[in-house]
């Protein structure tokens, strides 16, 4: 219930009562201003895409050289019906991976 709902039906405030009651009103009011959003100071798209494009790669933070991957390998099952030749391939392609 405002200001308004005490007045009988038909009966009006003036306008200029109406105005000073809502200045009243915002100066007893007390705004808390909120926290101000930290933000994270190593984040920049522009380094990021600078470094990822840069004609040399993007930087390494480490210099030990990078170790080759083992060759990929099928996952043969027993009651799947591979030939017997595929398993003596990927074997001997695996080992040969290892010497190296």
């Amino acid at each position: 219930m405002g200001r308004r709902g005490v007045l009988r039906e038909g009966q009006t405030i003036p306008i200029s009562l109406e105005i000073e009651a809502d200045r009243q009103h915002k100066k007893t009011m007390l705004w808390i201003e909120p926290a101000k959003r930290e933000r994270k100071g190593n984040y920049s798209i522009d380094q990021y895409y600078r470094d990822n494009m840069r004609v040399g790669g993007p930087a390494t933070k480490s210099d030990k050289p990078k170790v080759p991957r083992p060759p990929k390998q099928v996952h043969i099952n027993d009651f799947q019906f591979y030939p017997a030749r595929l398993v003596e391939l990927q074997n001997r392609e695996y080992d040969a991976h290892r010497v190296s």
